[in-house]
């Protein structure tokens, strides 16, 4: 199965659930490390935004960081690479999240310092687990874009992520041992 399909089957619901969040993912067909895969993994979010949002819309990025299409107010998108793979969230219902990582033995060795007490008394230490908590936070930071913010203050409690008073839903899936969060609509 592609994992444009798979997405697409795994996410159909997403909208009944999370509000209104569309995904679109793609293979980045690069065996490469450093400047080349980067440049290929730019390439595939360019390609994946002019499915979504047309062959004239133009992706760029904030002082922040994070990205957005120009000229489209009230779109709210975003984005997320990794081991051959990129991915794009684009909401209508307010500012979303995506993160997504494989399961790493490498994740296991940092996540421990951006948990809370309740998420170490939960964390099993398996890379699963790793995976899940960490593109929970990722997807959770980037939809909040609160300045200052790190990783280390949200809080995740099922499908919950908050911090500084600051709440979003998360959902997660997996595409084989790709764990993939999406999050969605900060509320105060």
């Amino acid at each position: 199965m592609r994992p444009e399909d798979f997405v697409e089957n795994e996410l159909k619901n997403l909208c009944d659930r999370c509000g209104c969040v569309r995904i679109w993912c793609s293979e980045v067909k690069v065996t490469c490390r450093g400047a080349k895969r980067r440049t290929a993994e730019k390439a595939a979010v360019a390609e994946l935004v002019r499915r979504a949002m047309g062959d004239s819309a133009v992706l760029r990025h904030k002082s922040s960081g994070a990205p957005y299409i120009e000229g489209r107010e009230g779109v709210w998108i975003s984005v997320s690479h990794c081991r051959g793979y990129a991915f794009l969230a684009v909401s209508t219902k307010g500012a979303t999240g995506i993160d997504a990582e494989p399961e790493d033995e490498r994740l296991t060795r940092v996540i421990e310092r951006v948990m809370s007490e309740e998420e170490r008394g939960a964390y099993d230490g398996s890379p699963e687990a790793a995976a899940k908590v960490w593109t929970a936070k990722e997807a959770a930071f980037k939809a909040m874009g609160i300045e200052g913010l790190t990783i280390g203050e949200i809080a995740v409690s099922g499908d919950r992520a908050t911090a500084r008073g600051v709440s979003v839903r998360l959902t997660h899936m997996c595409m084989g041992d790709m764990h993939i969060a999406v999050a969605i609509g900060a509320e105060e």
